[in-house]
């Protein structure tokens, strides 16, 4: 099983990569065999989409197709979505407009919200009303906040974080246990005659 993780955030000191390495490496002792692609858009900027995607060569076309190369190989995706300002990050929803059913298509996907405060919920109410409609992720229905990013899932947790970092590390293990489920179910529908005739003539949401 292969896994990809996509760390929303576009801030060079933002939690959001931390987590990215840290649900990486959690994935891979929970899961024996395997692999993470972990994509991060504060490195691996993309340029805002534009048409040349459905035709001519071009700068967005060459910038995404090796990242389209490791989504494609990838069995379920978790979306790591801080919250900017109350909504979801301008470089992810720039990702959405790029990713195709080709990519993420009929694959598990896990939301993880990230806060500096105690609000991060607001990214994945946005992320599940319009980032599946064209790439058609099928996220599950838990999700996961992690609130105080700054403060937990590291190796020096201060006292008053301790109990909540506790919780968070049991809360991912579980999900992604679940999310590893999904995963494995949802392979025999890529792998249904519905979905391998009909690709192109529906590709897009309604």
């Amino acid at each position: 099983m292969k896994i990809a993780i996509i760390s929303g955030s576009h801030r060079p000191s933002g939690q959001s990569g931390r987590i990215a390495d840290f649900l990486a490496s959690r994935v891979e002792s929970l899961k024996t065999g395997a692999q993470t692609y972990v994509l991060k858009l504060t490195h691996d900027m993309l340029p805002l989409w534009d048409e040349s995607m459905w035709g001519q060569e071009g700068q967005a076309k060459e910038a995404y197709a090796p990242i389209a190369k490791e989504l494609q190989s990838c069995d379920a995706a978790i979306v790591i979505a801080p919250e900017y300002n109350g909504t979801a990050p301008a470089a992810l929803k720039n990702f959405f407009h790029y990713a195709s059913g080709s990519d993420l298509g009929h694959k598990a996907g896990l939301l993880v919200g990230v806060s500096g405060s105690i609000n991060g919920a607001y990214p994945i109410a946005e992320m599940r009303s319009h980032s599946s409609k064209n790439c058609k992720i099928c996220y599950m229905p838990d999700h996961l906040v992690v609130r105080h990013a700054a403060e937990v899932l590291k190796d020096d947790v201060k006292d008053d974080f301790k109990e909540d970092d506790a919780y968070m590390r049991e809360r991912i293990d579980y999900t992604l246990n679940v999310f590893f489920e999904y995963a494995e179910a949802l392979n025999k529908v890529r792998e249904s005659e519905v979905v391998k005739n009909t690709p192109q003539k529906y590709a897009f949401g309604q």
